[in-house]
């Protein structure tokens, strides 16, 4: 596993450095784009982004993106020092973006964005889903369905090298933030190791709010015309 995750980055910071070392228009000569990410590909995760010129150096874009179940169960104590209670590797996920790229004069952009997500996942295990690190004796499991709603918005800073034969590469990062829903179905609640369901009334249904800060990074290849 951590020789896959080695070879996932160097294969990142070698598309970076190929985007950077190549020679490109001064800027955007093109009507419209469509791109594919490549940085989460390994992931499952299936980003794509098309882009509509508005004016001169103004695009609409819009993303899409469409994340496949992994797993049907999470193990806390296999992570150290972390509790994960909400595992991305879970979750069946759609992501919408929109928002308007405005690029200055040597093909850098920014990109100001409203963003949705929402997923699911259902009748899956994480294991020590409360998880005391210095004992086992307080680690419970929890076995349940989830539903997430999100709303935020983004700001991207990104460069864009556009070839002669119409294909480009795009680099981008950026920063967020993002309002988070959850609606939990709880079907099961047991001690760490099995030993019996704990006595309560199932489902228990949850309902509950959350706020985070996002940080992105993403390489897109695609083609304009």
């Amino acid at each position: 596993m951590t020789k896959k995750i080695s070879h996932f980055y160097f294969l990142q910071l070698l598309l970076v450095f190929l985007i950077f070392s190549q020679s490109v228009y001064s800027q955007p000569e093109f009507k419209r784009s469509y791109a594919l990410g490549l940085t989460n590909l390994t992931l499952l995760d299936l980003t794509f982004i098309f882009t509509q010129q508005l004016h001169e150096k103004t695009y609409l874009e819009v993303t899409n993106s469409f994340i496949y179940h992994k797993n049907d169960e999470h193990d806390n104590g296999a992570v150290l020092l972390l509790t994960i209670q909400d595992p991305y590797k879970l979750y069946d996920l759609y992501r919408f973006r929109i928002g308007v790229r405005y690029y200055s004069e040597k093909n850098f952009y920014v990109a100001p964005m409203l963003i949705f997500n929402a997923g699911r996942f259902n009748d899956c295990l994480i294991k020590r889903y409360i998880d005391d690190k210095g004992s086992d004796a307080k680690d419970v499991n929890y076995r349940l369905s989830r539903t997430r709603l999100e709303f935020g918005s983004i700001l991207k800073f990104g460069y864009l090298k556009y070839y002669n034969n119409h294909f480009l590469v795009d680099t981008y990062f950026g920063i967020g933030f993002k309002f988070k829903y959850f609606f939990d179905s709880i079907t099961e609640i047991s001690p760490w190791p099995f030993s019996g369901i704990a006595d309560y009334d199932y489902p228990i249904e949850k309902q509950y709010l959350g706020f985070m800060p996002t940080f992105h990074f993403g390489v897109l290849f695609g083609y304009a015309k």
